[in-house]
C-alpha cells in the first residue's frame, strides 16, 4: 500500500515517515511512504495513494481541500489528518477521515489510526495477481463491472481497464461478497451496479456495452436479488 504524508514542515514529515516505518516493522505490513512538502505537488501527481496522512494548516491548498480532491480521484483512500490545534476537527468529518491528530500524539494512538485505515482499505479495495507476469494490481471494487472465467484465467473488467488474473473464479467469489456481486451464470460474476438492462431469465447488458446470458437455473435467484437490491438501493 503506497501511503502519503504531506506535511510543508520537514521534521514533521519524517517523524511521520519513520512512524509507519516502525509500524511496517512491528507488523510486518509493507507499507510504502511517500513523502511530499508541497499540496500543489500531490494534487498535480497521479500516483494511486491508499492512504494519506495531511497537516490541515497548509499554504496555497489546506489540508481539507487536499482531501477532497485525492478522494474525488481516489475514491478508496483514506485520510488521516494532523494538526497542532482542533479547529478543523469537524471539516474533517466532512471528508470521512479516519482519525484527526492533534500534536502530541502517541506512537500507540498513531499505530491504532494507521491500522484502521489499513483495515478500510481493505474492505473495500482488492489487490490481485496479473496473469502473465505475477505483478499485483489494486482496484476498487466499486469499479469493477465484471469478471469472466477465460481460457484457465479471470477477465477482470473494470471502468477504465480489462486485466487478467491468475485467480480463480473461487477467490472472486470469496472476495466480493458484497450483495451488488451476482453471478448469472458458472462463468461470470457481475456488479448490478453496472447493469444498463435487464431482460428477465434471459440476459443482462452492462455499461460498457457487454451482454451476458443468464443460465436457466439462476434465473428466479438473480431476479429476487436483483430486484431486493434496486429497492435496497433507492
Amino acid at each position: 500500500m503506497k501511503v502519503l504524508i504531506c506535511n510543508p514542515d520537514e521534521n514533521e514529515a519524517r517523524k511521520m515517515e519513520a512512524l509507519v516505518k516502525a509500524f511496517c516493522k512491528k507488523t510486518y505490513m509493507n507499507l510504502e511512504p511517500i513523502v511530499f512538502y508541497s499540496p500543489v505537488d500531490v494534487a498535480a501527481c497521479s500516483i494511486r495513494f491508499d492512504i494519506a496522512i495531511i497537516e490541515v494548516g497548509m499554504e496555497d491548498i489546506n489540508g481539507i481541500t487536499l482531501g477532497k480532491i485525492l478522494t474525488k480521484s481516489i475514491p478508496y483512500i483514506k485520510l488521516i489528518y494532523t494538526s497542532s490545534q482542533a479547529k478543523s476537527l469537524d471539516d474533517s468529518f466532512d471528508v470521512q477521515a479516519v482519525r484527526y491528530y492533534k500534536r502530541p500524539y502517541t506512537e500507540a494512538r498513531f499505530f491504532a489510526g494507521l491500522r484502521e485505515a489499513i483495515r478500510r482499505v481493505d474492505n473495500e479495495t482488492i489487490c490481485f495477481d496479473f496473469k502473465d507476469d505475477g505483478a499485483k494490481v489494486r482496484i476498487c471494487k466499486n469499479e469493477i463491472i465484471y469478471i469472466e472465467i477465460e481460457n484457465r484465467k479471470t477477465r477482470v473488467v473494470t471502468r477504465t481497464n480489462t486485466y487478467f488474473s491468475n485467480h480463480s473464479m473461487t477467490f472472486w467469489k470469496e472476495h466480493l461478497h458484497s450483495v451488488k456481486f451476482l453471478i448469472p451464470h458458472n462463468s461470470f460474476l457481475v456488479n448490478f451496479d453496472y447493469i444498463l438492462k435487464y431482460k428477465r431469465n434471459q440476459f443482462v447488458v452492462m455499461t460498457n456495452g457487454d451482454t451476458i446470458s443468464i443460465a436457466r437455473g439462476k434465473g428466479p435467484d438473480f431476479n429476487g436479488k436483483y430486484t431486493a437490491y434496486k429497492e435496497f438501493m433507492r
